[in-house]
């Protein structure tokens, strides 16, 4: 067997036995036969064995190889990193620099060497990128061992790096996340040379990109509260401006007539369900006023922030200073056509939640659930919600 060129229980950890063994079962012949013939070992060590054993006796993986790939590079991560990527030169052009033993490389070729760079591949205006950030020990036994894999994701047309991983692994690695960003920033740049721009963005541009969000997000939803409400503007106005000055016996009620509006719309919001939202709402946010102190929010539930005093007491300073750093959004789209704001059609529409961080200068994506399921579709609607503002 050519070590350099095998499937071992460390990489194939990052994956789901559920996944591997349909996978295996529609390409391995007897595949199931085969694998319960081995005693030795757990489920993923197991399959190894069964893939190695095929290799020696010249059993073609490459469509195996091509789907772990993907795996590897996108559904594995549920963290992604926002960066700036730019370039005269197109796909091809690039690649054409890229060192031939990196290019198309097999995922299982370097897991015995100290190279971080596994492969180099491209589609389209996409070139993808994947690392081994040495390995990371999984649950309470230290020697339950995975490969700690990073991709980076390049896309052209839309002039954006994404550098993606899973969480959990990297706080079990002992790679810090600036260190993973630079490392790969810089390997990037040495392979393109001087054809490629990644940057960072600017100081409080991103806190003002979640700041657009937050706003557009809460002026939609504040229309359908105000729908909701069964009183005309004008007897609303009459009701609240009666309480402050005979109830309460205060004789400027202008200075707290928003107070008890927005009182009244929380209690709207509280009797709305999700549906209700219709493209979603927001369930989380952070923001720092010019004091230097933090304000959070988050339900635990997921539920929309519209139903907490939270949004209701601080929106205003929220829309003073314009600069949100965590923001934590339900969405909901029309799979097939982005700009449908009805989502008449319910047998077309996802939804995706997802956390917006700005961390050392990048945004920081956090998928709250697997996207295993129309993952790509899910991540492109994100990225072009985000992307109108950069």
């Amino acid at each position: 067997m050519n070590i350099l060129k095998a499937y071992t229980k460390p990489l194939l950890r990052n994956f789901e036995i559920q996944d591997l063994k349909p996978l295996l079962k529609n390409y391995v012949p007897d595949f199931g036969k085969k694998l319960n013939m081995i005693s030795d070992g757990n489920g993923w060590s197991k399959i190894a064995a069964v893939l190695n054993e095929e290799n020696n006796n010249g059993f073609n993986d490459n469509l195996i190889e091509k789907i772990l790939y993907r795996w590897a590079t996108e559904d594995i991560h549920d963290h992604i990193y926002l960066l700036k990527f730019d370039s005269s030169f197109n796909v091809n052009y690039l690649m054409s620099k890229v060192p031939s033993n990196y290019l198309n490389r097999h995922i299982a070729q370097t897991i015995k060497t100290e190279e971080k760079l596994i492969s180099i591949r491209s589609e389209k205006n996409i070139i993808s990128v994947l690392y081994r950030f040495g390995t990371c020990s999984l649950g309470l036994d230290r020697n339950d061992k995975c490969l700690f894999l990073v991709s980076a994701i390049i896309n052209l047309e839309d002039k954006l790096l994404t550098i993606r991983l899973n969480k959990h692994n990297r706080t079990r690695s002992n790679f810090k996340l600036p260190t993973i960003i630079n490392e790969i920033v810089s390997n990037l740049t040495n392979i393109f040379e001087n054809d490629v721009s990644i940057s960072r963005f600017q100081e409080g541009k991103l806190e003002e990109i979640l700041y657009n969000i937050f706003n557009e997000e809460s002026e939609s939803v504040e229309k359908i509260i105000e729908k909701k409400n069964e009183k005309s503007e004008k007897q609303l106005e009459n009701e609240i401006n009666s309480f402050l000055k005979n109830q309460l016996l205060i004789s400027d009620p202008s200075e707290y007539f928003d107070r008890v509006k927005y009182i009244y719309f929380q209690e709207i919001a509280k009797k709305l369900k999700a549906k209700d939202y219709r493209q979603g709402y927001i369930f989380g946010i952070c923001f720092r006023d010019r004091q230097l102190i933090n304000s959070t929010t988050r339900d635990p539930k997921k539920k929309s922030i519209y139903t907490s005093e939270f949004y209701w007491n601080l929106k205003g300073l929220i829309h003073k200073y314009k600069e949100v750093s965590d923001l934590s959004v339900y969405w909901r789209f029309n799979r097939d056509n982005f700009s449908d704001s009805s989502l008449q059609d319910q047998d077309k529409v996802l939804f995706v939640e997802v956390g917006l961080k700005v961390v050392h200068s990048v945004l920081e994506i956090h998928y709250y659930h697997t996207l295993k399921e129309e993952r790509g579709i899910k991540e492109k609607y994100v990225i072009q919600r985000i992307k109108k503002y950069l």
